[in-house]
């Protein structure tokens, strides 16, 4: 689900359909040939990647639609984010490198890159200072019989990729998030945190955080992360969410949820947790570091969207439900 030219897009398995942001009314569908795999926006057109290896354009005030190959991407092992807007074109990462696609002029760039050799996974992090940067998952066997990480960091303006292998090993289902000058990898198996510095390549890992651990958020100087007991769903057990000071690596504060969850949106105030089978949404509030809010949905929840200082949330039903600021 994402947002753009005053309209909310949700990808269905073939589909993209278009939900007016304001009437939450479907204003258009609009078919894909292959199965849908992600989903971004840029200011003027959202972008679908679908199991065929095609990239989709559609206009947000037209509703045109453009496509482009990218076959590399189509067979992929790993589900991480292949796609990544910038100010002037979408990249597609796959396990021969990745493709610049200018959203100008449609022109194509290949560009050959392998990382990790062979490569389990990649995916986009983001931009911070004129770079874009990946995160490789290696095969097993170079740390401990297990996979390892690699960051690599692409060049605007050259062009040009730089890889930094990251001395941690753990599962695959492993997160990382870019923050302003450091990746925070998060082992949600192992309870384990730890902070990559991009100036000084500098790995600290923190104490063990309780029992499973989901993907965490960068915010307003610090890293936030969610507890998850381990047991069923079913359990309705109580979770929590972690914040961890950026400057001292310090937890500060363990903010009781009612419910396990996982973080689903963030914007300049709030943090969104939505507790999926629970049927129900909670806000933190950034400031006070309190929960403020729990909100029920009334159905299973599928996705959740920042907007407009609140949320759209998405449930099973293909219903939206506007959540407004506090």
């Amino acid at each position: 689900m994402v947002e753009t030219g005053g309209g909310v897009w949700i990808a269905t398995s073939d589909s993209i359909i278009r939900i007016d942001a304001t009437s939450r009314e479907v204003t258009d569908s609009i078919e894909i040939d292959g199965t849908i795999v992600e989903l971004v926006a840029s200011t003027d057109a959202a972008w679908a990647l679908d199991s065929t290896g095609t990239v989709s354009r559609v206009d947000s005030d037209t509703r045109r639609v453009d496509t482009f190959e990218v076959p590399a991407a189509a067979s992929w092992f790993y589900s991480g984010h292949r796609l990544l807007i910038t100010d002037n074109a979408l990249w597609v990462s796959h396990p021969a490198g990745f493709d610049r696609i200018d959203i100008s002029t449609f022109v194509v760039d290949k560009i050959a890159y392998r990382g990790n050799d062979p490569v389990r996974g990649r995916e986009w992090l983001g931009q911070v200072d004129g770079a874009l940067w990946l995160h490789d998952i290696a095969e097993a066997g170079v740390f401990e019989g297990e996979p390892h990480r690699r960051l690599t960091r692409i060049d605007l303006a050259t062009r040009q990729a730089e890889p930094h292998d990251v001395p941690f090993t753990s599962y695959l289902e492993t997160s990382a998030v870019l923050a302003d000058n450091a990746v925070w990898f998060v082992d949600g198996n192992r309870s384990q945190v730890a902070r990559f510095d991009l100036e000084s390549m500098q790995l600290s890992r923190l104490p063990k955080l309780g029992q499973g651990l989901g993907r965490g958020v960068y915010t307003d100087g610090a890293f936030w992360v969610p507890n998850i007991p381990l047991g069923p769903w079913t359990d309705r057990t109580p979770g929590s969410i972690t914040r961890i000071d950026e400057s001292t690596l310090e937890v500060t504060d363990v903010i009781a949820i009612p419910f396990r969850g996982s973080i689903e949106a963030v914007d300049d105030e709030s943090i969104w947790i939505s507790h999926g089978e629970d049927e129900k949404v909670s806000r933190i509030d950034i400031a006070t570091r309190q929960l403020t809010h729990v909100i029920d949905i009334g159905s299973d929840i599928s996705e959740v969207l920042a907007f407009d200082g609140g949320i759209l949330v998405l449930d099973v039903t293909g219903e939206i439900n506007r959540v407004k600021k506090p």
